[in-house]
């Protein structure tokens, strides 16, 4: 994935679909008035891996909880949701 500087990946309360794996760049998250960076080597969506596993969820996917947007021009590998699902069933 690419993603140009101030892009607006993700909103809260969003559905997260994949996880990201950082390669090139920082992303930020506004959550409860604070924030994070991610650089390379940083990933983000954890939640993923617990629904996955899940084999009866009671929520179709985790919710994001804050913002994220594209601090800098970024390079992100995406691992989806359903192929993450798929690979541990």
């Amino acid at each position: 994935m690419l993603y140009r500087t101030g892009s607006s990946i993700v909103t809260q309360g969003e559905l997260i679909r994949q996880m990201l794996f950082v390669m090139q760049g920082s992303l930020s998250t506004s959550m409860n008035g604070g924030g994070i960076v991610f650089r390379a080597g940083d990933y983000l969506g954890e939640e993923l891996p617990i629904w996955a596993f899940d084999p009866n969820p009671l929520y179709p996917l985790p919710r994001s909880p804050g913002n994220l947007c594209a601090f800098t021009e970024v390079e992100a590998f995406a691992l989806m949701a359903e192929d993450l699902r798929e690979v541990v069933h």
